[in-house]
């Protein structure tokens, strides 16, 4: 949308969009401003920078929810390339990290097409204004190269990062600069805000994206849960004298889309299993929870989950079942199966099997490539 003058020639930058604002909402017959949103509308502060950035709000079956759930008919089954709209549009949004539901709403705000059928064809091959300046004429051969769903949502979301990440730091476009849009002063209060201006220097523009955004943040699908193991330490066949003191760890990752947290209500463990909630003999036969270290850990991240286990009496071989479990929810994920041979000459330790007590010397487990496997998980 942005338009730059040189020397009396409208010249057309990689970095421009499409269409202005007003222009579209008559296009596409959709409202310039929200009332629902108009109130609360920061023209300084349009959304914040964590939320411009959070690319792991959908995955792409999460994006798809999103379309088939409050989307026209033709986004929700459009495909380019062999790859869907949604498809499309989560691998923009994790190439760039930018949240899918900015580029969402830069969608609607710009053509309309997902919520519209009208003249989808056309629209779609522009979807998100990209390449195309105020007055340019999209059917110009030479802004061909531009066109495209794919190429729009790729290179779209391309420019509203680099917007971010380069120009909020620097000249006109700088965090804290003011600038007269529209006939009214506005402050990037941040680099988010900064971005979506030079995306579309215009006001109305970014008032009536904040209005999609706003309201389509608050249609999350539905959380799905699951987690695959990455590592596990001690390894899966590990031998342990009588009574000694072993410090468990396991890694996985969260490979759905609701969030690990180490507290509250729903507090990720990893639990007996095999049968489910079992005694052990390694906690001196109670069923105790491994505890997460991390805070948090969301899709695509990873938790560290650890326990002490002290060796029973009994010589012997032991096969240990676990699974992670969000309390109140469910469990699921893969069994994480110890076999540990119990043998030789007991190990005298003081506080054995009691849950919280620090653990007396002992040697760790874990060796070199064990603690390796743990680096950036």
């Amino acid at each position: 949308m942005l338009v730059k003058l040189i020397g009396g020639i409208l010249k057309r930058f990689k970095y421009y969009l499409v269409y202005p604002a007003l222009f579209l909402a008559i296009f596409a017959g959709t409202s310039l401003i929200n009332p629902q949103t108009a109130a609360a509308y920061n023209p300084s502060n349009i959304i914040s920078d964590g939320e411009f950035n959070d690319w792991q709000t959908m995955d792409a079956a999460g994006i798809q929810w999103f379309l088939d759930a409050h989307g026209a008919s033709r986004i929700r089954t459009f495909k380019e390339g062999g790859k869907t709209a949604a498809q499309i549009i989560y691998n923009a949004a994790v190439a760039n990290r930018v949240n899918p539901y900015v580029i969402l709403a830069t969608i609607q705000k710009e053509e309309s097409i997902i919520e519209s059928n009208n003249n989808f064809d056309y629209r779609a091959k522009w979807a998100m204004g990209y390449g195309v300046c105020d007055r340019c004429d999209s059917d110009d051969p030479a802004l061909q190269k531009y066109a495209g769903f794919t190429k729009q949502v790729t290179d779209g979301t391309w420019q509203l990062k680099r917007n971010y990440s380069y120009w909020a730091s620097t000249g006109d476009w700088k965090v804290g600069h003011s600038m007269v849009i529209d006939g009214t002063t506005v402050t990037f209060a941040n680099r988010a805000t900064s971005a979506l201006y030079r995306y579309t220097p215009h006001l109305h523009g970014n008032e009536n994206f904040a209005g999609i955004y706003n309201r389509y943040k608050t249609y999350r699908p539905p959380a799905t849960y699951d987690a695959k193991l990455l590592s596990q330490v001690p390894r899966a066949t590990y031998a342990a004298r009588p009574g000694q003191r072993i410090k468990m760890l396991v890694v996985m990752r969260n490979t759905g889309t609701a969030v690990w947290t180490k507290n509250g209500a729903n507090a990720m463990h990893i639990g007996n299993y095999g049968p489910q909630d079992r005694s052990s003999a390694f906690t001196n036969n109670q069923n105790l929870r491994w505890e997460m270290i991390q805070a948090s850990a969301r899709r695509n991240g990873a938790g560290t989950f650890t326990i002490w286990f002290t060796a029973p009496q009994e010589p012997g071989t032991y096969v240990e079942k676990f699974r992670p479990v969000m309390e109140g929810v469910n469990w699921f994920g893969p069994e994480i199966t110890y076999t540990i041979k119990v043998t030789g000459n007991p190990v005298v330790t003081k506080g054995a099997g009691v849950k919280g007590q620090p653990a007396p010397a002992t040697t760790s487990p874990m060796t070199t490539a064990d603690k390796k496997s743990l680096i950036n998980r």
